[in-house]
């Protein structure tokens, strides 16, 4: 928590830093998320990095969360969770700042993967070509 910019100081003067905001995804039939709609775009999902689940909370006001890394088909990294309490999925941080040039390579090797197919130019971060 963080004092509002704006706010006079105080302790009631807090905002929580990363809140969650709602965020709209389209799943496969296994709950896994294939797409999102991003500031009125559809971006489909081209890889999955990570997944884990959290619990916690329980004596004050209990959570429980299916998170996801993903890389997005323009190469952002992208955090987002299921509430399985609640319902709905959120996004909760910001990608870091050269997450797209690292995740090409992610990308990348996926696509190859996924057509049986070598790379060519992924240690030049810009750009690649799949084969």
């Amino acid at each position: 928590m963080v004092a509002h910019p704006r706010a006079t100081a105080g302790i009631n003067r807090l905002r929580p830093l990363n809140k969650p905001r709602p965020i709209k995804v389209q799943e496969d039939a296994s709950g896994n998320p294939i797409a999102i709609l991003w500031q009125g775009r559809r971006l489909a999902v081209a890889a999955i990095n990570d997944r884990w689940r959290i619990d916690d909370e329980w004596w004050r006001n209990e959570i429980s969360r299916l998170y996801h890394q993903v890389v997005l088909n323009d190469g952002r990294i992208m955090t987002m969770f299921r509430d399985l309490l609640g319902g709905g999925w959120f996004t909760q941080s910001a990608p870091p700042p050269d997450s797209r040039r690292h995740n090409l390579h992610i990308l990348a090797a996926h696509i190859a993967r996924a057509t049986g197919n070598t790379v060519r130019g992924a240690d030049r971060v810009e750009s690649f070509r799949v084969e």
